[in-house]
């Protein structure tokens, strides 16, 4: 089968992104990120510097609610890339600005090296497959600057609903955990990666008690690993998705 024959799924599907699913067919205004803001700038205090005036590549931006977020942190100097001309219109209709339409990849070619202080990537490294994401790889650690973060969002095999997020889109092709994502960015030169479960945060009471819940959950699950494996892994990540930090090194 050769290559064109290989994407025609992804044409069907990236074409008609947004009408094909429900959720974002619903987005018509930006008042709708509204939900899903305090999500966003929990991870962007925890996981992005403090300066302002970084530089900030969106790859697989979507609709736009990262650089949106971004934005209401103070963060301006952001551009984002999404390869769904559905997804891209979407964000020009609710008007959010600097979101280009493009593939992910052929536009980090074009991205001088050693010039983006952070790279976003929530939800997109599962959709490549493993050959095409090496290919990825070494093109967001040529456009880092030396010292730079890569903050990826990724959905979690180690959780007890893992495959829940990996099948929940078919344009998903991998999946990861704490372990093989550091080995597969250890390997490609990057400097340090850690790792952070990706829980409730407490926005109001309702988040509250789902936070507390999580915790209780969270002490069986380490309880129920070590009763199987012998050993207690503090670090165990079970939520759905995880978080990681990517560092390029300074020299």
């Amino acid at each position: 089968m050769n290559t064109e024959e290989n994407n025609a799924y992804r044409r069907r599907l990236y074409d008609n992104y947004v009408s094909s699913k429900t959720e974002l067919s619903q987005i018509t205004s930006v008042t709708d990120l509204n939900s899903r803001l305090p999500y966003l700038l929990n991870i962007i205090k925890k996981h992005l510097p403090a300066d302002r005036n970084i530089s900030i590549l969106d790859l697989g931006a979507g609709h736009g609610a990262v650089v949106y977020a971004l934005r209401n942190s103070g963060y301006n100097n952001v551009v984002g890339i999404e390869i769904s001309e559905e997804q891209v219109n979407t964000a020009k209709l609710i008007g959010i600005e600097g979101i280009k339409q493009g593939d992910l990849t052929q536009s980090l070619i074009k991205v001088p090296e050693n010039s983006v202080d952070v790279i976003v990537t929530l939800d997109v490294i599962e959709h490549f497959e493993k050959d095409e994401l090496i290919l990825l790889i070494d093109q967001i650690y040529k456009v880092l600057k030396p010292g730079g973060r890569w903050l990826i969002h990724i959905p979690n095999s180690e959780g007890p609903f893992g495959s829940t997020v990996r099948y929940s889109d078919f344009t998903h092709e991998l999946s990861f955990t704490r372990f093989s994502i550091e080995q597969l960015l250890l390997s490609s030169s990057f400097a340090k990666i850690d790792c952070f479960e990706d829980q409730p945060i407490a926005h109001g009471i309702v988040s509250a008690i789902r936070r507390i819940l999580w915790k209780v959950i969270r002490s069986t699950l380490l309880i129920y690993v070590a009763i199987e494996t012998g050993s207690f892994d503090r670090g165990g990540i079970f939520t759905r998705n995880f978080i990681a930090v990517a560092f390029k090194g300074s020299n």
